[in-house]
C-alpha cells in the first residue's frame, strides 16, 4: 500500500537540503539595536542578511 503524502515531513526535508541557517552571536544591546532598525526600515533577518550581501558585492560595505 502506498504511504500517505506528508506535508510537513516534505516540507521539513526540503528546508533541509535547499536552506542553511546563518546565526551570529550578539551582545544584547546591539540586538535591541539592531531589531529596532529592522522594524523602522521594514526588514526581517532575511532580507537585512541579503541586503548587507548586495552591498559586500558592490564593494560598498
Amino acid at each position: 500500500m502506498k504511504d500517505k503524502f506528508n506535508k510537513r515531513e516534505y516540507d521539513r526535508e526540503y528546508s533541509k537540503e535547499h536552506y542553511s541557517q546563518f546565526k551570529a552571536k550578539l551582545k544584547k544591546d546591539d540586538m535591541v539595536e539592531l531589531n529596532g532598525l529592522l522594524k523602522k526600515y521594514n526588514l526581517n533577518k532575511t532580507q537585512f542578511v541579503m541586503k548587507a550581501k548586495e552591498l559586500l558585492e558592490k564593494g560598498k560595505l
